[in-house]
């Protein structure tokens, strides 16, 4: 077994410290609000197609 083998753990996020775990989740990518909008416009377009 390789040295990166026996360093690498799964760590859960809860086992994080708080200060490492407020830096990481600003590192991850933040959800887009407009791809939700974009979505119901979708469904309602084909609603509205569907019944006129």
């Amino acid at each position: 077994m390789s040295s990166e083998e026996r360093t690498k753990k799964k760590v859960s996020f809860d086992q994080i410290p708080l200060r490492q775990r407020e830096s990481l989740e600003k590192q991850l990518p933040k959800e887009n609000g407009c791809l939700g909008c974009l979505v119901w416009i979708i469904i309602i377009f084909v609603f509205y197609k569907i019944l006129f």
